[in-house]
């Protein structure tokens, strides 16, 4: 039997017949129970990737079983935002326990995983992007990212920043290869998605 552990809200995604071996509704209580009790997952509401990225984050040295996103539907969008996450899976809610359950074991046993969808490598969405940090080199280059996030083309971030337009260029080059991105618009992405404050309850 699958020992499964939800975090966030009551698992009212969930089918009644699937049973947990625990639910935590806080960051802390759950960094304590997935080092406390042997879980095979962790599933948590897709709405709760922030607080999944801080349980993450707390257990960044440690082993932890996969976390997978619950969603009303296991759709392409909800596939390509819980990748974008970092979750390691997701499910649908309106599935029916059997199949849930299987797409779960699944997940567990790697034998499914995102990269495992060819129309998903096709996107260019790379596990972890919206849970990343950005790495800034210089003291300018936070008000750079500012700046490209707010869709600002190089000549006005030139003027702002009264540098010229190659040498703005050239930041935004170095911060895309820094971060081992490819477009400016992901560095909008992942700066938008920092500014969203964490649930450390």
């Amino acid at each position: 039997m699958l020992r499964l552990h939800f975090a966030g809200p009551e698992p009212r995604l969930v089918p009644p017949s699937i049973t947990f071996v625990g639910a935590t509704l806080s960051v802390t209580a759950t960094i304590d129970a997935l080092r406390s009790t042997k879980i095979d997952a962790m599933l948590f509401p897709s709405d709760w990737s922030h607080p999944m990225r801080s349980v993450r984050a707390a257990l960044s040295t440690e082993a932890v079983p996969p976390f997978i996103a619950v969603n009303h539907h296991a759709s392409r969008a909800s596939m390509a935002h819980a990748l974008a996450c970092g979750f390691d899976g997701v499910v649908g809610a309106n599935d029916d326990a059997p199949t849930m359950l299987e797409r779960i074991e699944r997940i567990i046993d790697g034998t499914w995983t995102f990269e495992s969808e060819p129309w998903l490598r096709e996107l260019g969405v790379t596990r972890g992007l919206l849970a990343r940090e950005l790495i800034l080199d210089e003291d300018t280059d936070d008000q750079i990212v500012d700046l490209v996030s707010t869709g600002l083309p190089d000549d006005d971030i030139a003027v702002l920043m009264d540098w010229t337009i190659q040498r703005v260029r050239n930041r935004i080059e170095a911060l895309l290869s820094a971060n081992d991105l490819s477009y400016r618009t992901q560095l909008a992405v992942i700066r938008a998605a920092s500014l969203k404050v964490p649930d450390f309850s």
